[in-house]
């Protein structure tokens, strides 16, 4: 699971909005809600507390899976400081 918007900031302007719709006619793509939201809060003050902030974008994957009781698939490793937060994770190699 990538956020759109880690895909479309990267997207030229006069771009964006056809490759949105793009990736949206492809995809089922997550929306960000309240849930999500007060997750992704819960997630970061933990990171913080603890002084291992991990980047937004990141956080924001692993609430939007929290959330909706998802697993995550992801080859990125550093998600596996939220495993005792209650992340399923599956890694990839």
């Amino acid at each position: 699971m990538i956020t759109l918007v880690e895909v479309l900031r990267g997207v030229p302007q006069e771009k964006r909005i056809k490759v949105k719709n793009l990736i949206e006619e492809a995809y089922d793509v997550l929306d960000i809600d309240n849930e999500v939201i007060l997750k992704y809060c819960e997630i970061y003050t933990t990171l913080k507390r603890r002084g291992r902030a991990m980047p937004d974008a990141d956080v924001l994957i692993a609430a939007t899976a929290m959330a909706r009781g998802l697993t995550l698939v992801t080859r990125d490793r550093d998600f596996e400081r939220l495993i005792d937060l209650n992340l399923k994770l599956e890694l990839k190699s």
